[in-house]
């Protein structure tokens, strides 16, 4: 049966209403003791340097003066390892890179229901897993610097590299494929992306094809086929005999 240690939290996030409505779901969930909250990072950060034993950091993403991901290259200089909870609303591509290092979030307004869950995946995950490493992970997933911009038909569209799996021909247009199976209509042909993506990250092996090098698993050059593996999934693909030989052929 899992422990029912008290978990010390934090909450930082600059609107009071919003740390008023966390603070009473939290009351309501027996393992929290929810020891401070912060209208700002920097009094977090202040508090932080005092008081290590924390276990759990309920973090707003969005605020002023340093944001929450501010708040986290700051905190990686710290001999702490908190759970890392964010309260946000933010751009899906964050959300994904959340979901890919582990970490947890939720979307306001949160529910006592949110809480529990929170709860059990900490009382399993911290028994195996040490938080810290995957902070600088998430840090460059989400930096702006690094996203790809594509024009699509509402304006623009980014994402970072890592997260798209391959990059489908159509016509004048192009269908980005990513992780977790979404997929974006970019208004750009295959050339021109082709063109702006990190090189030796991706290969072209066909007309219609671009691939993410990292989700590969094999090439047939006898019959022509490229297949990649993600989520859980293979993808066979008809490739240009002289593209997969010259793939083959890589370092």
């Amino acid at each position: 049966m899992l422990s029912l240690k008290k978990i010390n939290t934090i909450i930082i996030d600059d609107e009071p209403g919003a740390i008023d409505l966390l603070e009473m779901v939290l009351t309501n969930v027996a393992e929290i003791n929810n020891l401070q909250s912060f209208l700002s990072a920097d009094a977090a950060l202040d508090y932080l340097a005092g008081n290590m034993d924390m276990d759990m950091i309920f973090l707003d993403i969005e605020m002023p003066g340093k944001n929450g991901f501010d708040f986290l290259e700051e905190l990686i200089k710290f001999p702490i390892s908190p759970y890392i909870v964010f309260t946000t609303g933010f751009d899906k591509y964050a959300l994904r890179a959340i979901k890919a290092e582990a970490f947890d979030y939720f979307l306001k307004p949160v529910s006592t229901d949110d809480i529990r869950r929170i709860v059990r995946r900490y009382k399993i995950s911290t028994a195996t897993n040490d938080k810290k490493p995957g902070y600088q992970n998430l840090l460059n997933r989400v930096d702006p610097v690094k996203m790809l911009k594509f024009n699509n038909l509402d304006g623009a569209f980014l994402v970072h590299p890592e997260d798209i799996v391959y990059i489908k021909s159509s016509g004048n247009y192009s269908h980005i494929h990513q992780i977790g199976g979404d997929q974006e209509l970019v208004t750009m042909q295959l050339g021109k992306i082709e063109k702006t993506l990190p090189v030796n990250q991706y290969f072209r092996i066909s007309r219609q094809i671009i691939i993410n090098l990292r989700f590969l698993k094999r090439v047939n050059t006898q019959s022509n086929l490229c297949i990649i593996k993600y989520d859980h999934q293979e993808i066979t693909f008809d490739g240009s005999g002289k593209k997969l030989k010259k793939l083959v052929a890589m370092p």
